[in-house]
């Protein structure tokens, strides 16, 4: 998927072929994309001024996704196709996933790098 292709809440949605079918939020395709793109810009490989501003606007949709006890919703539960989900699903893959974007996007703004750096 690329960057534009995204949706202006900047969510995966819950099918990447039919968005319109299921207009669910889904957040740990979002997570595992904000972590990869997120990655790529902190190894140099991606576009830090394009791919950047695409990070901030994914995180934060993510961010808006844990609830008041700290439960990351939005989460798809595992399957064989997109489905309709309960708004409060979650998945330890979900939050996995959130974790590692939030461990490069901690290193975006200037945390502890990779070794050798």
């Amino acid at each position: 998927m690329t960057a534009s292709a995204k949706p202006a809440s900047r969510s995966t949605p819950t099918s990447l072929l039919e968005p319109a079918s299921y207009p669910l939020k889904e957040t740990s395709g979002s997570g595992f994309y904000c972590y990869a793109l997120t990655w790529g810009v902190n190894q140099g490989m991606l576009d830090r001024a394009t791919i950047t501003p695409v990070v901030f606007k994914t995180w934060a949709a993510l961010t808006a996704c844990i609830d008041a006890d700290g439960k990351l919703t939005h989460v798809q539960p595992v399957g064989a196709d997109p489905k309709a989900f309960s708004a409060d699903a979650t998945e330890i893959f979900g939050v996995g996933a959130s974790l590692l974007a939030g461990s490069e996007i901690y290193r975006l703004g200037g945390g502890v790098g990779p070794v050798g750096r």
